[in-house]
């Protein structure tokens, strides 16, 4: 029977899960980190094949996508959201408790706060004027409808659905402390590496601090954005594949504390000068299976994964670039050590390496 206080996140991953292969070198809070170093599932070809079944995975099933694959970087040493992470976290809950991931949800969260339009396996809503078809974009003038991830694998990383109503409850309940002790939130809501905290991004605007994050599976995108000490709340959710949607809060929110804001519009390329460019020409290692080069053909930078298809990336600002049609940004950030450092991000996963050549 689940215990209160049982799970302390300075615990090994192996506590829990007897035949984890890392040992004590991962523990609960390095997954809540998101600095684990746990290879990511949604880079595995059979995995996303997977997501588009409807069959139900067992622990040992979702485990096998990552769980003997070598580390990405030392567990603590480095930020990469892992979707690989909160699955494992998922999963330590069920073994913990004895029940499924939904059933404690139910139990601490949804049930708790009349959360009475959320779960996990969204093709079993039985209304169907509650559901809508999600989108996947492809152009300004060009979307095709997504097909549903299976919620057995992408389970707590990616399974969750909502609406806004019950979301606004979701803000009330964390606020007032309903769900979590004070001292648990002040301590999910302070910035470790890459300014994350347990489950949550930490940054501010306008001198606010301000605690957030999004969501994005094939099809649809949330964004979920609070300041308790303005008591502010801001939920977005969109049936599209969307990379906007972040901006779009942000500059909500500045309307709202009467900052100066701006409209987000579609990303312009600019110009940028040819020693800019070259400057960021090289090998970047996010890990040993996850190399990828910049090369520079014609005034223009490509970037290339491992053997993939050459990208070609155009220039947001002198270090951010895009991808056109595509869900993916890419910066580069020069290091105190003189090294350039890239950050490749690709709907929920976030990618970091040094330049090695």
């Amino acid at each position: 029977m689940f215990k209160e206080n049982h799970i302390s996140i300075n615990e090994p991953v192996s506590t829990f899960l007897k035949n984890f292969p890392h040992d004590k070198k991962i523990t609960v809070k390095h997954l809540l980190t998101h600095t684990s170093g746990l290879f990511e599932s949604l880079d595995d070809p059979i995995y996303r094949e997977q997501l588009y079944t409807t069959r139900q995975f067992t622990s040992e099933e979702k485990m096998a996508f990552f769980i003997e694959k070598p580390l990405e970087f030392n567990p603590g040493s480095k930020f990469s959201y892992s979707n690989s992470g909160n699955d494992l976290l998922g999963i330590i809950i069920e073994k913990v408790s004895g029940e499924t991931y939904e059933e404690c949800l139910q139990k601490y969260i949804f049930k708790p706060l009349k959360m009475t339009n959320t779960g996990l396996v969204y093709s079993a809503l039985k209304k169907e004027s509650k559901k809508v078809n999600g989108y996947t974009y492809l152009s300004n003038t060009k979307q095709k409808e997504a097909k549903l991830w299976n919620p057995y694998l992408s389970f707590s990383s990616g399974a969750l659905y909502s609406s806004i109503g019950d979301l606004q409850k979701f803000y009330n309940g964390l606020k007032t402390f309903k769900i979590v002790s004070k001292e648990s939130f002040e301590a999910a809501t302070t910035a470790y590496l890459g300014g994350y905290g347990y489950g949550w991004f930490i940054d501010t605007i306008g001198g606010n601090k301000i605690i957030n994050h999004g969501g994005n599976i094939e099809g649809f995108t949330s964004y979920f954005l609070l300041n308790t000490e303005n008591d502010l709340c801001i939920i977005l959710l969109n049936n599209i594949t969307s990379a906007s949607l972040e901006r779009i809060g942000n500059s909500i929110y500045q309307i709202m504390t009467n900052q100066i804001y701006v409209i987000p519009k579609p990303k312009q390329e600019i110009e940028l000068k040819p020693d800019v460019l070259r400057s960021y020409i090289g090998q970047y290692e996010v890990s040993k299976d996850y190399i990828t080069k910049i090369t520079l053909e014609n005034n223009t930078l490509f970037l290339q994964i491992n053997n993939d298809t050459k990208l070609k990336l155009s220039a947001e600002k002198e270090n951010v670039f895009f991808i056109k049609d595509e869900d993916m940004n890419v910066e580069f950030t020069l290091k105190q050590n003189n090294i350039f450092e890239i950050k490749i991000k690709e709907g929920l996963s976030t990618k970091t390496g040094d330049k090695t050549k």
